[in-house]
């Protein structure tokens, strides 16, 4: 059995991996205060992995104290996955590959395994990403916008008499000042989207595959008028390549 990590800048996804297959657990929230009484709930019950492969763009306190956990537990220490310029039928076009974030670089080779080419990897997290692979596994680059509820909030922070409430209006125009910006932010992500597929596309005799990941993958697809696939372990599947 091996333990699969998506330790990310809000939330650590988990899995564990045995014979081939995954089996996802319970996200936990970064809260760096509680993160030992969390692992001590949601780990303690497992057997001991043979190993604990991490993608980590959280930074290395968290990772130090998760390790000190891992130590204490079963006398483990994490392996980090790195993106690399070639690895598992990827090329990576950054100009600098080893920049690119291991979670992006792992949905990527999770893409190139398992899925069509070519394909738009949407990650709908505390960013929102987009990465295109071309039809031979090369990594054409991507783009970032803020996530929604940054967007959201750097409006009514820097805005006067504008107040945000939780508001998830899905396809209609906004009848409140509320609904107008949620709707506004997702029409902003979705613009993104749909003008990455079109540029793609236009050099293919068809649209790129879309696919949505993350905690936001539901919320952005509901302005979406193209096909679509969601798969919310996508960075899990990814590192199992490195086992």
């Amino acid at each position: 059995m091996n333990l699969l990590l998506d330790i990310g800048n809000s939330r650590l996804k988990w899995a564990v991996e045995q014979h081939g297959k995954l089996s996802s657990g319970r996200a936990l929230s970064n809260s760096y205060e509680s993160l030992e009484i969390k692992l001590d709930k949601q780990w303690s019950s497992l057997q001991r992995p043979e190993s604990v492969l991490i993608s980590n763009v959280a930074g290395p306190f968290i990772q130090d104290r998760l390790d000190q956990w891992l130590e204490q537990q079963w006398g483990l220490t994490s392996i980090s996955i790195e993106s690399a310029k070639t690895a598992f039928g990827v090329t990576s076009g950054y100009n600098d590959p080893k920049t690119l974030g291991t979670d992006r670089w792992a949905c990527l080779v999770a893409t190139r395994q398992s899925f069509t080419l070519p394909a738009c990897i949407i990650g709908c997290g505390t960013a929102i990403t987009a990465d295109v692979l071309d039809g031979s596994g090369v990594y054409m680059g991507g783009a970032i916008i803020p996530e929604l509820r940054l967007m959201e909030q750097s409006l009514v922070e820097n805005t006067n008499n504008i107040h945000q409430n939780e508001s998830d209006i899905g396809l209609n125009l906004g009848r409140t000042t509320a609904d107008c910006i949620s709707y506004g932010t997702l029409l902003a992500a979705s613009g993104m989207i749909v003008e990455i597929v079109r540029t793609v596309g236009d050099n293919y005799a068809s649209p790129p595959m879309l696919i949505l990941t993350g905690g936001d993958a539901q919320r952005v697809a509901k302005v979406l008028d193209k096909p679509y696939q969601i798969v919310p372990d996508l960075v899990l599947q990814g590192i199992t390549a490195w086992l």
